[in-house]
């Protein structure tokens, strides 16, 4: 799988995200997997927060051959972010 496409993946996934969790972060009470993408905590999330969270990701579900099986990346896009954390 193409890093675009993972990426492309991801976002979808955090598009799926509720409401609930932008307001949380605005009351300072982060939810994952902002709180986990946000390593700086300063409520922001940069490009390079993102992908590194994204690769991570990615790492979690990888087999031996360092691909990912279209059906994980759907359970995962399906789950949400947090499906395999």
């Amino acid at each position: 799988m193409k890093l675009t496409t993972m990426i492309a993946a991801g976002l979808l996934a955090l598009s799926t995200l509720p409401v609930q969790a932008a307001e949380d972060l605005s009351k300072g009470y982060p939810s994952d997997p902002v709180a986990s993408m946000d390593t700086n905590k300063d409520k922001m999330i940069s490009k390079e927060e993102f992908l590194k969270y994204q690769e991570a990701q990615f790492d979690k579900m990888k087999n031996k051959q360092g691909l990912v099986p279209a059906e994980d990346m759907f359970g995962y896009l399906k789950g949400g972010a947090n499906a395999h954390n």
